[in-house]
């Protein structure tokens, strides 16, 4: 150990020199109080640093090790090796993979062609096709695993299966029919983190699907949710202001907000859930929305006591398809919006945009604007492995009420409970110029997800956020 403190600092002049052989080594010296006098640093390549580092950089040179940099470079050729060889066993194991295929047809026996085709596994990974002019699917190198097929189709219940245990080698064909549009079957995945059927979930699931959010033509978040049983919406005025969302009667930050499973929250807020977010929220290129009602803590965290509200985002068919739409309605209020997707069987995309405008609100001179953007993008290289990338932010810009406030008349009054007359007992909310509510919100988050076998499958993420508020 090295003990002691510096009190000189001295460098050699130019004619101090050492012969080793035919080289030149230069001396830079540290004079110390203590223990240890003097140490000095022989090698011309580097520069004078702290006893403590150069130690240590010195005891990986004697027990025989490279520098860091080295052994960094040899850590990720590991982790590299290791992926390449995940790879190539994968590609040789898919030489003797199975295979599903089928016929979508309706009750009358009608071939319906275009029909969403979605392979669900019980590991987490999801693979899409499309029915032929002929009302067929298939999927070819899949890997021997429990599997669950999903059929949609325009006017038409959504169609799950039955679990499907596909052995090694198998060739294993499907009739399956579709009914008029009624009571969906779904599968979802909020409860547990995986995949399960709602009969399955020993918790109380409620499912919003994109076609009732668009029934409702609701412009965001809190309003899809509301009417559902178990869940309270409250808004502090126009639209834009303060909203929040209380499930089972918890508190407001008891409810968890998740974005394809990964939480979203505002690293400001004292109590570090998504309250300050939920006004600006609203879903875009969503599949369905899944509520949890009941404690979901043990997996989404402490803050999801009350329950937690998945966006699902929707899943890419093949092809090419556009949207657009734009609707206006009281309040002066105007909304715009686009969605674009399309792939193929092994990749996917989806982007889409809208824009809210409120010109006027509830007292003539509550302006609020937001924008939602949201892109995803995924690709599948192998059948048991799943790369998925998404995205999602908002920017608002709102006006901001001052709050009312008792006026002196509400003490001298006499009665226990004042009447209240707005500039006498009370003065009422009024627009102040000078205050104003701007946030943003961008989310994005990148997933791999590999399959090993019917038992061994793991999924990596990152969700990195940004948030601002002012």
């Amino acid at each position: 150990m090295v003990s002691g403190k510096t009190v000189q600092s001295r460098r050699c002049p130019r004619n101090c020199k050492q012969l080793r052989g035919s080289s030149k080594v230069f001396a830079t010296g540290l004079i110390w109080e203590g223990e240890e006098l003097r140490r000095f640093q022989t090698n011309p390549k580097l520069r004078v640093r702290k006893p403590a580092r150069r130690s240590f950089q010195l005891a990986l040179r004697r027990a025989g090790e490279a520098t860091v940099r080295q052994f960094r470079s040899g850590f990720f050729t590991v982790i590299a090796t290791s992926f390449l060889t995940v790879i190539a066993a994968v590609t040789i194991t898919a030489q003797n993979s199975t295979v599903l295929k089928g016929t979508v047809t309706d009750e009358t026996n009608a071939k319906v062609a275009g029909a969403q085709v979605v392979l669900f596994s019980r590991t987490g990974l999801r693979l899409t096709s499309q029915t032929n002019e002929s009302g067929a699917f298939v999927f070819n190198e899949l890997r021997s695993e429990t599997y669950i097929v999903e059929v949609k189709a325009p006017g038409f219940a959504v169609y799950d299966s039955e679990d499907l245990k596909l052995e090694k080698g198998q060739t294993r064909e499907l009739e399956i029919k579709l009914r008029l549009a009624g009571i969906n079957e779904s599968v979802v995945v909020t409860a547990t983190g995986t995949l399960q059927r709602e009969e399955e979930v020993a918790k109380v699931i409620t499912i919003v699907t994109a076609e009732d959010i668009e029934a409702k033509h609701t412009l965001s978040l809190a309003e899809d949710l509301r009417g559902t049983p178990g869940v309270r919406i409250q808004q502090q005025g126009s639209p834009g202001s303060l909203t929040t969302i209380r499930l089972r009667g918890q508190r407001n930050f008891d409810t968890a907000v998740l974005i394809d499973g990964l939480r979203v929250r505002d690293a400001g807020d004292i109590n570090g859930s998504a309250l300050s977010l939920i006004t600006d929220l609203a879903p875009i290129g969503e599949d369905r929305l899944e509520v949890l009602l009941g404690a979901g803590s043990s997996i989404y965290g402490t803050h999801a006591i009350g329950g937690a509200i998945n966006m699902i985002p929707e899943i890419p068919q093949s092809g090419l398809h556009f949207s657009a739409g734009f609707e206006a309605g009281g309040l002066a209020t105007y909304r715009e919006r686009f969605q674009l997707t399309g792939g193929s069987d092994k990749v996917g995309f989806e982007a889409g945009a809208s824009r809210l405008d409120v010109r006027h609100g509830i007292d003539g001179n509550d302006q609020y604007g937001d924008t939602v953007l949201s892109g995803r993008v995924q690709f599948n290289p192998l059948q048991n492995i799943n790369i998925s990338g998404r995205f999602y932010g908002t920017i608002a810009n709102g006006r901001v009420n001052d709050n009312p406030f008792a006026l002196p008349g509400a003490f001298n009054s006499s009665a226990n409970f004042p009447e209240a007359v707005a500039g006498v007992t009370f003065q009422p909310d009024f627009n102040n110029p000078d205050q104003g509510r701007r946030t943003r919100l961008l989310v994005g988050s990148g997933r791999f997800t590999h399959s090993v076998n019917d038992r061994i499958s793991y999924s990596i993420a990152e969700s990195p956020k940004f948030f601002n508020f002012l």
